[in-house]
């Protein structure tokens, strides 16, 4: 269960395969946008809409990553300036 951002961070490897799950993998952002803002709010942490917004191709970019290879490294960190503390 993720509980904090390092759980969150820790739990990387997982976050692809729930990408690869998740029943917009193909593409959908804005699902997968309130995907992760539900899952980190389910962790006491707020997913930052401003800073998504700015960075919205990298935050593409590192989903895309993630999804293709399984390997999350990239979007954890991605969403460590991205989430902060409730």
């Amino acid at each position: 269960m993720v509980s904090t951002l390092d759980d969150l961070s820790n739990d990387s490897p997982n976050i692809g395969a729930r990408c690869v799950l998740h029943a917009f993998g193909e593409g959908n952002t804005r699902s997968q946008r309130a995907f992760f803002q539900d899952l980190c709010l389910g962790a006491g942490y707020v997913l930052d809409g401003a800073y998504l917004e700015a960075n919205f191709g990298a935050f593409n970019t590192a989903l895309e990553s993630a999804m293709i290879t399984g390997h999350s490294e990239g979007f954890a960190e991605f969403l460590a300036d991205a989430v902060h503390r409730k």
